[in-house]
């Protein structure tokens, strides 16, 4: 009677083990998976982050430390939601949490140029606005070091940068408006938040899982970004602006990046 007691038992684990790799770690228990106290917002699945196949949640905090229950907000006002998130990454292998980190305040987008199940860097981007025209979004990479899943930051931008990431190297390009506050004249004319103006023009490289930030020049003329997409603004640069964009760089060859919503653009 014992015997078949345990071989039953061993059969039940076996199936619940099996049943969670198959649900990529979606249900597993840990504090966490309290829906009295956290909420999902996304799940991402057989996402590869260094040839490692991983589940990651995104869930939201659903009380404060005085217990009072967050606002639901609409999430086209996302900078209102005063909630916190936190990601949560799994290797499926096993279920074992690789990553936890709780954010307060940001737009979270983890986002990969070829896909999540595909080879390449997995990105999180995180925005911060207080609702106007001006954000500040802050790019990072997930790494293994020292054998321990981390974020290392990219890069910072604005509502006044141009992202373009290289479709087959890590190479990646800012286009940074200056917005030149001082050039008013007397007639009132000058330039506006949005309006054209010149560019500074840096690269971002990767060297053994750490980006360096090199400055290539800065534009002699003005250019408008509401006009152009960022692979046509690239391609107006290297035509008109001789010597600061390498000679062998192809704006084709760039996927661009749309760091308002933390999306490539199709």
């Amino acid at each position: 009677m014992k015997t078949c007691i345990h071989f039953s038992l061993v059969i039940l684990l076996l199936v619940s083990v099996h049943c969670s790799t198959e649900n990529n770690c979606e249900n597993i228990h840990d504090p966490y998976s309290n829906t009295q106290l956290y909420k999902v917002d996304s799940i991402y699945r057989n996402v590869n982050i260094e040839h490692t196949n991983c589940t990651i949640k995104i869930v939201r905090t659903k009380f404060d430390e005085n217990g009072k229950k967050y606002e639901e907000v609409n999430q086209e006002e996302w900078w209102l939601d005063e909630s916190p998130k936190t990601i949560l990454i799994y290797d499926n292998s096993n279920c074992k949490m690789l990553f936890h980190k709780k954010l307060e305040g940001f737009k979270i987008n983890l986002v990969k140029q070829d896909g999540f199940s595909k080879n390449g860097t997995l990105l999180m981007h995180l925005i911060s606005s207080g609702g106007g025209s001006g954000f500040t979004a802050w790019t990072h990479q997930f790494v293994f070091a020292n054998k321990k899943l981390q974020t290392k930051e990219i890069m910072q931008s604005n509502e006044l940068s141009t992202i373009l990431m290289h479709k087959n190297t890590s190479d990646i390009f800012i286009i940074q408006g200056i917005w030149n506050m001082s050039g008013w004249n007397e007639k009132g004319e000058g330039e506006s938040h949005f309006s054209a103006h010149k560019q500074k023009i840096f690269c971002y490289k990767a060297y053994n899982q750490c980006y360096r930030k090199e400055y290539l020049g800065t534009t002699r003329n003005l250019y408008d970004l509401k006009a152009k997409t960022a692979i046509q603004l690239l391609k107006e640069i290297v035509r008109h602006e001789k010597g600061i964009i390498p000679a062998n760089v192809n704006p084709m060859e760039f996927n661009s990046f749309n760091n308002w919503e933390g999306t490539f653009d199709k």
